[in-house]
């Protein structure tokens, strides 16, 4: 057997390797694929090394914990980590400066130094501001607040606010100084920091070209295999907001699970993709401090749905996935306490209610059954105000004003059924309790006859039944 030789390449070698239009890369004395995995192997051959942090202990964990503290959302949010040196200024007076990109790759850390000028940045700065006038490279909104900040866990909201402050796109800082000094280097180290945080940005061939200086080049097994990361990362938020069709059981069976609940509720909407009436597609979205959930009513007569842990990766594909981008957020129309009776809603809950729902409106109807109806009259099972006032935001409301006869007959009809949806609620919620008692009951008169020492008495039997009545009387009075 002939054994691979060992790629022998020298740091010369890479000024050499220049890009062919089938993506392969040649070098001037022989051909040669190369890859990330073909560089990190071979040791030496490029710029390219292991890197350290400061502290280190001999465990790539404390690296971790280094980048963690020193770039705040770096799980989840960055591609790469900027690190500035003792000698980041090359020249203060040209304002050209030396990062560190460090970049995990197999649960270690490496390093690529990258030279870069203010001059450089700025023709980047332009070159964004160009593309985003047809294609939005970052956020243009952070998440939507919650209802009250108190119903939300203190880690998670410090988590939400370090992600939200990600977000949005950060402009190149601009100063009066005729030399660079730390202060300014810090600034700039952080910009660029910002841009390794957009998929869409990593993906653009140009931003390779222009976040370095004009005397160098980005290394090319590095940019392909940051180009990969960010494709990957946008195909896993794909993923994650795929719509599947409501199987109401998979919800109901959550009903023991205490932590499928939520504090808040958002009505949201998006341009349609249906030249009809409804100019807007409507979803309601429920948000909980360990689940997401959406729900949405399609042309196809089916209930869709999704339901995400609330982390750091599954709140931007839930909220910004209106765009394969994933920078343009869901417009919020309306957003309130997710509660009935003082009592936060369940998603088992809202699982029967849906499943209930379809079987009185199984059609879906432009004019009069459609995904703002559906959206309305489960707002109406908990909340009869928020949902009135929903009904003056419908798309067929704003064109039955064109019509001046046709407006009074619409209010009313839509009058009547979200409160007509709202007393289904209260027949459910009867029959729900009578069921539970009745199940309990049961339960314990199985134990009760299986085993003679737990066996209770008559006056027990006697107790629970009052305890029934008095439980469905209070019902009543409360929904009267």
């Amino acid at each position: 057997m002939t054994e691979t030789p060992t790629l022998k390449f020298t740091a010369s070698d890479e000024k050499s390797i220049q890009s062919n239009d089938d993506g392969r890369y040649s070098r001037a004395n022989q051909r040669q694929s190369l890859t990330i995995d073909t560089v990190i192997a071979n040791p030496g051959f490029s710029s390219i090394y292991p890197w350290k942090c400061p502290p280190h202990d001999g465990d790539s964990k404390c690296c971790h914990d280094y980048i963690a503290s020193e770039c705040p959302g770096w799980d989840g949010n960055y591609f790469a980590f900027i690190f500035m040196t003792a000698e980041s200024i090359v020249c203060s007076k040209d304002w050209k400066f030396k990062f560190v990109l460090v970049f995990d790759y197999h649960s270690k850390y490496y390093a690529y130094p990258i030279r870069t000028s203010y001059n450089a940045l700025k023709e980047l700065e332009n070159q964004i501001k160009l593309e985003e006038k047809t294609t939005k490279l970052f956020p243009r909104k952070k998440f939507p607040d919650p209802f009250s900040k108190e119903s939300v866990d203190w880690p998670l909201q410090q988590n939400m606010e370090i992600d939200a402050s990600i977000l949005c796109r950060k402009t190149l800082p601009w100063f009066l100084t005729m030399a660079a000094g730390i202060k300014q280097v810090e600034k700039i180290c952080k910009y660029v920091q910002h841009l390794f945080s957009s998929p869409s940005l990593l993906q653009k061939p140009w931003f390779y070209e222009n976040v370095v200086t004009s005397e160098t080049k980005f290394f090319l097994p590095l940019k392909d295999h940051l180009q990969k990361k960010a494709q990957e990362q946008l195909k896993a938020w794909n993923a994650c907001v795929q719509p599947k069709s409501m199987c109401f059981e998979e919800l109901k069976e959550q009903v023991g699970n205490a932590l499928c609940i939520f504090h808040t509720a958002y009505v949201l909407r998006k341009p349609s993709e249906q030249t009809r009436v409804s100019c807007h597609h409507w979803a309601l979205a429920l948000e909980g401090n360990h689940w997401l959930f959406r729900v949405e009513f399609c042309e196809d007569n089916c209930i869709k749905w999704i339901l995400l842990e609330n982390e750091t990766q599954t709140r931007r594909a839930f909220w910004f996935g209106s765009n394969p981008n994933f920078t343009e957020r869901w417009f919020m129309l309306s957003s309130f306490e997710a509660t009935r009776k003082k009592k936060p809603l369940h998603v088992a809950q809202i699982g029967l209610w849906l499943e209930c729902w379809l079987q009185r409106h199984p059609k879906y109807s432009d004019s009069q059954n459609n995904c703002q109806h559906f959206v309305r009259d489960i707002v109406a099972h908990f909340s009869t105000s928020k949902a009135l006032d929903l009904n003056g935001l419908m798309d067929l409301q704003s064109s039955t004003t064109l019509v001046p006869g046709m407006v009074m007959s619409n209010n009313l009809s839509q009058y009547n059924r979200t409160f007509e949806e709202w007393e289904k609620s209260q027949e459910l919620k009867l029959h729900l309790s009578k069921s539970r008692h009745l199940n309990q009951s049961a339960k314990k008169s199985m134990t009760q006859s299986t085993d003679k020492e737990t066996c209770g008495s008559e006056e027990d039997v006697v107790k629970e039944k009052l305890a029934l009545r008095e439980d469905l009387s209070d019902e009543k009075i409360e929904d009267t």
